[in-house]
């Protein structure tokens, strides 16, 4: 059924203007008559389910609003297979992940780095073992004591061909039966006798305080003296 309006035009003696009036009609009632005599029949189907096929059947988790997990080994996969997609630089580009994993783990070592790092420890363990290598001196034998001729009371013990100041003369004495000189043999001629530019012209090696420094290690007696260069005078 539809519904129109009708408009009509109407004047009153009494009012100075005509007013307009709107009448509504009915268009096409035929049609409503034929529409309400026709039905349609519409089919509802409705599923019920008891608690136990409910509990197994209903999905009552919204789990496709979950982020998915995925495991390490997933990450790098995905990573090796993207490999050649990303880009050089950018927000989401290779610089950006070493940039971002170099800050977490640090900076990766330089190879070179690392190559000049190995040489410098094989050039400290050649050192150590040159420095543990006896020395002799070209006329004075290791192990023998000699003594200013003009002052008895300096009196060196030879060692990796270095002078090695005594100062104890009780120290003298243990050398002189290590030696397998007899106890009664005057030290005048247990030792060698030099003159002061003789003596002088050895090299000094650490001094012989106590019993204990006469064990010490022929390295620190070879480097005795010796200005030890670092890396870092060798770079400045």
């Amino acid at each position: 059924m539809i519904y129109q309006n009708q408009m009509t035009f109407m004047s009153n003696p009494n009012e100075t203007e005509p007013h307009v009036h709107f009448e509504p009609y009915i268009v096409g009632i035929e049609n409503e008559t034929s529409l309400a005599n026709e039905t349609t029949e519409i089919q509802l189907d409705k599923n019920v389910y008891g608690i136990k096929e409910a509990r197994d059947s209903i999905m009552r988790k919204f789990v496709e609003f979950l982020p998915k997990s995925y495991l390490l080994s997933e990450l790098f996969d995905m990573y090796d297979s993207l490999f050649y997609n990303i880009p050089l630089r950018g927000r989401k580009s290779h610089i950006n992940i070493i940039r971002k994993s170099s800050k977490y783990a640090g900076v990766p070592l330089n190879p070179s780095l690392e190559e000049i790092e190995n040489l410098r420890n094989q050039i400290e363990t050649l050192k150590d073992d040159i420095d543990s290598i006896e020395n002799e001196h070209p006329f004075i034998p290791n192990f023998t004591v000699i003594r200013n001729r003009n002052t008895d009371t300096l009196n060196y013990y030879m060692q990796s061909g270095r002078k090695r100041i005594i100062n104890d003369i009780k120290i003298l004495k243990v050398l002189k039966l290590q030696s397998g000189t007899p106890p009664n043999t005057p030290n005048s001629e247990f030792v060698i006798l030099l003159n002061s530019q003789a003596i002088g012209g050895i090299v000094s090696g650490p001094p012989i305080n106590t019993l204990e420094d006469l064990n010490v290690d022929i390295k620190e007696i070879n480097r005795y003296n010796i200005p030890i260069i670092t890396y870092e005078d060798d770079e400045a």
